[in-house]
């Protein structure tokens, strides 16, 4: 088990009055699969979401990454639980236009200001399990939407990380593309890596291996048949 996630409530204080979002009383995610997170409220899915990446923090209950309680971690810990144990692989492009793939992969093994050896050892490495090596040269415009979709994947991926978020990974594409990505996805929980995929299509659910509902601000396993 990689992360736990026990009673998290997430208060949103508006001036229509006091919201809770989210309130779930157990979600475990597992070394080695892939977990889908489906509900009507596109709100409350990317709450659960950006809960599970560290994005924002829960106003009650405990929500543990890797063995550490991030309840009780200061900013600077969360950023580098952030940035070296959570990958994110977003549906809209957050790529850098002006930089090829090879650098957009490797702007955040720069941030952390690692070796150059390292760092290009790492990015061809990312770039060579998504299959883009060859295209490492190219600028975003000079990609395909599924090319993107590899790119950021191999952006995430880079950092090694032990989970990877995705929200809506197969949203521009269309079906035999969506199925590649998938399929690249799930060789990567094979590999060890816990999944998270914020889920728009049931087509895909043949992929996961299990799913979790939000309904009405509570998280409940469903079935994936």
């Amino acid at each position: 088990m990689v992360a736990k996630f026990e009673n998290i409530n997430k208060i949103y204080c508006t001036s229509a009055g006091t919201f809770n979002n989210n309130e779930t009383t157990g979600v475990k995610l597992n070394n080695g699969e892939i977990l889908l997170i489906n509900g009507k409220s596109e709100y409350s899915k990317k709450t659960l979401l950006t809960l599970m990446g560290c994005i924002i923090n829960p106003n009650e209950g405990i929500l543990s990454i890797n063995g550490k309680n991030t309840n009780l971690s200061g900013y600077e810990e969360i950023i580098l639980i952030e940035s070296q144990t959570i990958g994110f692989v977003f549906h809209q492009q957050n790529l850098f236009e002006a930089m090829n793939t090879e650098e957009n992969v490797a702007f955040s093994l720069r941030v952390q200001k690692l070796k150059s050896d390292e760092i290009r050892q790492r990015t061809k490495e990312a770039l060579k399990t998504v299959d883009m090596y060859e295209r490492r040269k190219k600028i975003p415009k000079q990609l395909s939407k599924l090319e993107i979709q590899q790119t950021l994947i191999a952006k995430a991926l880079v950092i090694n990380p032990k989970i990877i978020i995705c929200d809506k990974p197969t949203a521009f594409l269309d079906r035999q593309s969506g199925v590649l990505i998938m399929k690249m996805l799930k060789e990567l929980s094979r590999q060890g890596k816990a999944i998270v995929i914020l889920n728009h299509d049931s087509r895909f659910n043949e992929f996961a291996d299990r799913g979790v509902e939000v309904k009405n601000g509570i998280v409940n396993e469903f079935s994936l048949m």
